[in-house]
């Protein structure tokens, strides 16, 4: 590479913090600059933050106006929050990655849409920006399956795979003395979708639907860190389109129990499971847990942790026995790559630290994982370094 070019990383959630992890495991750290959206406040959560991750590497934080006014900068937008206009750049090397396979789905809701329309394949689209929204020519484009258990929050993460994975194929060309092909976009296919598409505010499920029109809305509307759709009055997790054809008005109640209920639709019947992801949030040493699905053990909440990080980090100790005995994975990190014995360390709970972090090991926790930032499980409570040599060297512990 001829010329080494200022690259600006703009926007939030993983598919950034990936690419400037990507970038600065290039070597480009003096090179690099971030602009984050306004809404991160240097605090990961379900998602990790682009500040957090700036600083913690030392790469330097600019506004868009910084950014705007730096000459020969490669600026990648990255689920970024404003509209760009390309005339306010000193730069013309624009570039985004939207979650989409354009021109299908330019703008909103490109997690929500697909699913209520029925689509068979979508994708994430690496364009350059111009003056319209998500109008720039095509770099290149992942497609994939849109498979039919999918919900909103699965695309999502779907889509934030395929985009990391174009742009760390393409980086080299966005950054590269000349710019990459582009292809303009067609007409044909193409789609727009605003804010006003979908009102979160006032989400419901309209049961005047089909059975299989009935899920795709639940689908669509199934993320749990924002909402899980409700019909009447059960928050539901999970359904099945029953071979029986209803014979009662669309939306009548068939029959109802505390975990199920089976209604009608326009033409099969349709059984609702009642969401469980938070239970185990709610559990307690004397609660039945019997009934309660392993299969979500591992889930994070809003704040991006599992029931097992939460009792470890508040000395919840039967409730960490409950968890690893019914298959909670011990070495299950967040964003931040902090593992629950770690969040033990770092807990208030110090009467029951030493018993949490025995308990821990014994179900295999692992001492020498490091967190996203290099730091390890000692890094945590620095006075708990012996007690942690000990285990560390004690026969048969995994390590």
């Amino acid at each position: 590479m001829a010329t080494a070019r200022r690259i600006c990383i703009a926007g939030k959630n993983q598919i950034a913090v990936d690419a400037l992890c990507d970038l600065l495991g290039r070597g480009w750290k003096e090179r690099l600059v971030v602009c984050p959206n306004e809404t991160d406040d240097g605090r990961s959560n379900w998602q990790p933050s682009l500040i957090r991750f700036a600083k913690e590497f030392g790469v330097e934080i600019v506004d868009l106006t910084r950014a705007q006014d730096t000459d020969g900068l490669v600026f990648l937008s990255l689920e970024f929050d404003k509209i760009l206009r390309p005339g306010a750049f000193k730069t013309d090397r624009l570039y985004n990655i939207h979650f989409s396979a354009l021109p299908a789905y330019k703008g909103m809701f490109t997690s929500a849409l697909p699913i209520l329309h029925g689509a068979c394949r979508v994708g994430a689209t690496l364009h350059e920006i111009d003056y319209g929204i998500d109008t720039g020519p095509i770099i290149a484009q992942s497609v994939f399956e849109l498979r039919d258990e999918f919900t909103a929050r699965d695309l999502y993460f779907s889509y934030m795979r395929a985009g990391s994975q174009l742009f760390s194929e393409h980086v080299d060309k966005l950054v590269g003395d000349d710019p990459p092909e582009a292809m303009p976009q067609p007409a044909r296919g193409s789609s727009y979708y605003s804010k006003s598409s979908i009102d979160y505010s006032h989400l419901s499920i309209s049961l005047k639907d089909t059975a299989e029109g009935v899920v795709r809305q639940l689908r669509a509307y199934s993320f749990r860190e924002y909402q899980t759709p409700t019909i009447h009055g059960m928050e539901v997790g999970g359904w099945k389109i029953l071979p029986k054809r209803s014979n009662k008005a669309p939306g009548r109640v068939i029959d109802k129990s505390e975990d199920i209920l089976t209604v009608a639709t326009i033409d099969y019947d349709l059984r609702l499971t009642r969401s469980t992801d938070f239970d185990w949030f709610l559990a307690t040493a004397d609660r039945q847990t019997d009934h309660l699905d392993i299969t979500n053990i591992n889930m994070t909440d809003r704040r991006g942790w599992t029931p097992l990080i939460r009792a470890a980090y508040t000395g919840n100790q039967a409730l960490c026995r409950l968890l690893l005995e019914a298959g909670a994975d011990p070495n299950w990190s967040n964003c931040n790559g902090t593992t629950p014995l770690m969040y033990a360390l770092s807990g208030s709970a110090e009467d029951r630290k030493s018993e949490i972090v025995e308990m821990l090991l014994n179900f295999g926790a692992r001492l020498d994982l490091k967190d996203k930032f290099g730091r390890g499980a000692e890094e945590y409570h620095p006075e708990w370094t012996d007690l942690l040599n000990n285990f560390r060297n004690l026969s048969g512990k995994v390590v």
